[in-house]
Parts: structure tokens; C-alpha cells; sequence
């Protein structure tokens, strides 16, 4: 089911959010355990942050509208891989889905 909802980033998104309870909780283990792991860690430190460094130094001196644009989604799309704020954004889906069973 797609709903319009306050994305990790903050921002409006269309996203399917998971229905079955024990899938959000699956993939919320999923992120604990992809954040403990030395490959993601080193691959986080090495690709992500750097770029991510890159992009928000190379969009302060910009003036180009194209290339602006260009970094601030190249931006978004790293800031999508920020673990710590997929955790937060599925534990309160797993959290509100305990919250409806509850009530029922």
C-alpha cells in the first residue's frame, strides 16, 4: 500500500510501507545488523562519507543550476544510505504497527 509520508529525510515521499508486522521487523534487524558489520563500516567510511564530503564541498562553490541540482540529488541519494536514519524511520513503522495490533 503507497503513502504519501514524512520520508527519514524529512521530505514528502511516496513509499510502500510494509504491511506484515513481522517483515518491518525483519528488515529492521536487517539494518541493526548491516550497521555492525566491518564491510558496511569500512564502505560507509571510504565511499559514502567521502562523497558525500565532495559533494557538499563542490555545492557551496557552484553556481552552474544544472550542477547545483546535480549534487544536491547526488546528495539525497547518499544521505539515503545513512543507516542510523533508516533504523528510526522503520522502528517507529514497527512501533506504530504494535501500536494498532494493541488497540485492536
Amino acid at each position: 500500500m503507497k503513502k504519501a509520508v514524512k520520508g527519514y529525510q524529512g521530505e514528502e515521499e511516496k513509499i510502500v510501507l510494509p504491511q506484515d508486522p513481522q517483515f518491518a521487523t525483519l528488515l529492521l534487524e536487517a539494518i541493526k545488523h548491516l550497521k555492525q558489520n566491518p564491510f558496511f563500516k569500512t564502505f560507509r567510511s571510504s565511499v559514502i562519507e567521502l562523497n558525500l564530503s565532495r559533494c557538499s564541498s563542490r555545492l557551496k562553490n557552484e553556481n552552474e543550476p544544472t550542477e547545483v541540482f546535480r549534487l544536491q540529488g547526488g546528495i539525497q541519494e547518499l544521505e539515503k544510505l545513512d543507516l542510523d536514519k533508516l533504523e528510526l524511520f522503520y522502528d517507529n513503522i514497527v512501533s506504530r504497527q504494535k501500536g494498532q495490533i494493541n488497540k485492536q
